[in-house]
């Protein structure tokens, strides 16, 4: 059994808690399906999960997507131009909602739902079937739909990787506030969106933006891909590195070396990126060491004193981690309640991190964190409950 929990940013309801007041420690998500009970999934479109959990929480400015292992996505916060992929007219927007084939244009091709990924005001879900599909709004190319298209109400295809290679499919998608970038399995790049910085390489830069996803040109075959406000960072299947995009806060040259070869084999959690920083984790359970990159005027480098963290997490400015104890940790710009209650005078966790007190005990534990802008997302799993 699990649990959803957030805290911070909440003016448009995209923690999903019922309400929309900001929020400086964890509340339950109420998740609307056909049978909830206490925040835990059941019976999601008539049929029972064997797995309940969240294995991937993204954010815009004031919506988010959620994605479970069993292919489910549920939606929160603002949808007037339908950005959450749900009917305009849907309600309780401060509440998750489970997306339903009715806002698909085309359900059966729809489903199921394999990645999800947002921009500022739009959304992206990759489907098992190789494709990729939009809502929302995206003033700079973000909705893929071609020259001057800005708005999407409904759900639209927008790329379809048999449409451009035989034999490859989709493995990951990345965004930040107004770019996109796709890998495909055999380590193609695609992006779309705002290229004004050389987020899509030097190449597009004259273009300023790029309407519709387009191949992208790097030295070696990707295998994962962070993205920030400004840049984009591509990490090859043997430990290659390559930096697109002018961020000033980052070094031109930025290398993620390491001591051991896990860099190649990281999962989700180990690579993150926010608006202006990137963060690294290595090394094995109990050991790991993390390093990053970019700007601190908030405090959004990791403070001297963090303990061993196992996973990390990378909001718009500021970061959580789990540690080794299963203690949730944040540090960073927290205006909005996202690292916890205490800061400073300029709303910032600079040089130390706060403890983020966990509203659950027991059988209860720390099973995933996510971030997204002024937000901050905990998944509890009951280890004693199938």
């Amino acid at each position: 059994m699990s649990r959803l929990y957030a805290f911070g940013s909440n003016g448009s309801g995209q923690l999903g808690v019922g309400h929309f007041d900001d929020i400086s420690q964890p509340e339950l998500c109420k998740l609307r399906s056909t049978d909830t009970q206490n925040g835990s999934l059941s019976n999601i479109r008539q049929n029972t999960l064997t797995d309940t959990r969240f294995c991937k929480i993204v954010a815009g400015g004031n919506h988010t997507l959620a994605l479970t292992r069993a292919s489910n996505a549920f939606a929160a916060g603002h949808n007037a131009d339908g950005r959450c992929g749900l009917p305009i007219s849907a309600k309780h927007d401060c509440e998750f909602q489970l997306l339903e084939e009715m806002g698909s244009s085309s359900g059966h091709k729809f489903f199921p739902i394999s990645d999800i990924a947002a921009t500022w005001e739009a959304s992206f879900f990759v489907n098992n079937h190789g494709s990729v599909w939009t809502c929302g709004t995206g003033s700079k190319g973000e909705l893929g739909l071609g020259p001057e298209v800005t708005n999407s109400k409904n759900l639209s295809k927008i790329f379809d990787v048999k449409d451009v290679t035989r034999g490859d499919s989709i493995c990951s998608i990345s965004a930040s506030i107004s770019h996109i970038i796709l890998l495909t399995d055999t380590g193609d790049a695609y992006g779309w969106g705002t290229c004004r910085k050389g987020q899509l390489g030097d190449d597009l830069i004259k273009e300023k933006i790029v309407w519709r996803p387009t191949k992208l040109t790097l030295a070696f075959k990707a295998r994962q891909v962070v993205t920030g406000r400004e840049f984009t960072f591509f990490v090859g299947e043997n430990g290659e590195q390559q930096l697109f995009g002018k961020s000033k806060h980052l070094p031109h040259s930025l290398n993620l070396t390491v001591e051991d070869s896990n860099l190649c084999d990281t999962q989700f959690e180990l690579l993150q990126a926010g608006w202006s920083s990137i963060y690294c984790l290595s090394g094995t359970k109990g050991q790991r060491a993390m390093r990053a990159w970019g700007r601190n005027d908030r405090g959004q480098q990791p403070p001297e004193s963090l303990p061993v963290v196992e996973a990390i997490a990378a909001g718009s400015e500021h970061c959580i981690a789990s540690t080794a104890k299963g203690e949730v940790i944040a540090w960073g710009w927290g205006e909005h309640g996202n690292c916890g209650t205490s800061t400073d005078q300029r709303d910032s966790v600079a040089g130390w991190y706060n403890n983020i007190p966990l509203p659950f005990s027991g059988d209860w534990s720390v099973d995933t964190i996510a971030a997204g802008c002024a937000t901050s997302f905990i998944l509890a799993r009951n280890e004693g409950s199938s």
